[in-house]
């Protein structure tokens, strides 16, 4: 059986923060928010790779 101590999680290239409070992720999680953004963005003409920053104002 593993030891789930001894798992490494890679480093989230995603950051979620609402407030200014990060929040944290779990890679699942991460994984779809990253993909999704990335698929939708790769569809705009001016879509290239690099950092992308996303601001959502929730009304």
């Amino acid at each position: 059986m593993e030891n789930k101590s001894n798992c490494i999680v890679p480093e989230s290239k995603i950051e979620l923060k609402i407030e200014g409070k990060k929040i944290p992720l779990k890679p699942f999680v991460a994984d779809v928010i990253q993909k999704t953004i990335i698929g939708m963005i790769s569809s705009l003409r001016v879509a290239k790779k690099g950092m992308i920053e996303i601001k959502l104002k929730w009304e």
